[in-house]
């Protein structure tokens, strides 16, 4: 399935990402806050999750463990900010399938995608 959606609380990063995506041939959902993106997990039939760690209210962490706990196959990439590399071993327990330090580059995520989906 090639349905991604990309949750973070960076504008300006989701619209990068979702152009970076949908010229890769992907249909691309968006959601700002971890509720919006368990609203879209549960709704929509996807292929995989790339969530920010650290959000506003149901941060990255807690909305991995939702998603696993509704769909343990769903993979997720989770991304987090240079510096939160220890939380690295926490989302890695907790299900994520890849965990990527921002910033990286197009190809990194476009080979970590590939291999999940």
């Amino acid at each position: 399935m090639k349905t991604i959606l990309i949750v973070g609380d960076e504008p300006n990063y989701l619209v990068v990402l979702t152009e970076l995506l949908r010229e890769e041939g992907y249909d691309v959902f968006t959601a700002q806050c971890g509720e919006e993106g368990l609203k879209i997990v549960e709704e929509v039939d996807l292929g995989l999750v790339i969530t920010d760690m650290r959000m506003p209210g149901l941060g990255g962490l807690a909305l991995l463990k939702e998603i696993k706990s509704h769909n343990k196959d769903l993979p997720v990439i989770m991304m987090a900010a240079f510096g939160e590399e220890g939380k690295v071993l926490d989302a890695l327990q907790a299900g994520a399938n890849n965990f990527l330090v921002k910033p990286f580059n197009n190809d990194t995520l476009l080979s970590a995608i590939k291999k999940l989906i």
